[in-house]
């Protein structure tokens, strides 16, 4: 081993050395998710008007619409490419404009992301990018 990591009694140097060599630690925003957003899957309807069938299975941003909600009226349930479950309207599913729809805590990732990019390089960076 280096001898920046260890000093001569095997044990690290500071706080830093001792996360990089120990288990490390996992990153638990302290943000309060305020939305529907759920790790379980939400109940869905057998019935779905054979007109909004066509969105059963359409992606949009980092979401996938798994079909109408059973006990929200006019909601969809969509999954987040991490898996978090969460609820959307039509209107949201079907604009053109939402190229970059997550769930909250992906967002709040991309987020953090974006400000470390910046604070690192000087230059900002479009979501799409990330």
């Amino acid at each position: 081993m280096s001898k920046d990591i260890f000093d001569g009694t095997r044990q690290p140097v500071n706080r830093t050395a001792a996360l990089i060599l120990g288990k490390g630690f996992a990153y638990r925003p302290e943000k309060k998710i305020q939305t529907a957003d759920q790790p379980n899957p939400i109940r869905l309807r057998f019935e779905v008007p054979p007109n909004l069938k066509k969105f059963i299975g359409k992606q949009f941003g980092r979401m996938i619409v798994m079909g109408l909600a059973y006990e929200k009226r006019g909601r969809w349930v969509v999954r987040c490419a991490c898996g978090t479950y969460t609820l959307r309207k039509l209107k949201a599913i079907k604009n053109p404009e939402n190229k970059h729809d997550c769930c909250e805590h992906c967002r709040h990732l991309l987020y953090l992301r974006r400000a470390d990019h910046f604070r690192r390089t000087g230059k900002e960076i479009e979501w799409g990018d990330l």
